[in-house]
């Protein structure tokens, strides 16, 4: 598997986020740059107002951990 970051061109990331506020405007971007990236990609969007942390003490903290253990096991699979 090939980690290496590959060099983009700034404006090749540009995403229009006027009109959105607050959150919407973070998921919007992430959406964008989700949906820009190059395969394999795999997007979870995590309800509420949690951050960091926080996060794996909610209801989905246990599949946020399984998520990132099986990120973890593939790129360092050798």
């Amino acid at each position: 598997m090939d980690l290496r970051v590959r060099e983009k061109n700034a404006s090749d990331c540009t995403v229009q986020t006027e009109t959105l506020t607050g959150d919407e405007r973070f998921v919007e971007t992430t959406r964008t740059l989700h949906e820009r990236a190059p395969e394999p990609t795999r997007l979870e969007v995590l309800l509420g107002d949690d951050h960091g942390r926080q996060l794996f003490e909610t209801d989905r903290g246990e599949d946020l951990e399984n998520w990132i253990d099986n990120l973890i096991e593939t790129a360092c699979d050798g």
